[in-house]
């Protein structure tokens, strides 16, 4: 479902193998606009000690479910 909303949203980058650091990393880099991702993974992210000091202001949607 993350790859559909990714292409349907015109979405430059797509981490197939998640991890904490890789999906942050990718959100500064690219300053991505949109997120995906299951309750588990999004959890992850927020508990990373990479999340508090990443610049991820780009972000402005966060989808999840599951």
């Amino acid at each position: 479902l993350g790859t559909l909303a990714a292409t349907w949203s015109c979405a430059p980058h797509v981490v197939l193998a998640f991890t904490p650091e890789r999906t942050i990393a990718a959100l500064a880099e690219h300053r991505t606009g949109m997120l995906s991702a299951a309750p588990t993974l999004l959890h992850a992210i927020l508990e990373h000690p990479d999340f508090a000091t990443a610049d991820i202001e780009a972000l402005e949607v966060i989808m999840t479910g599951g």
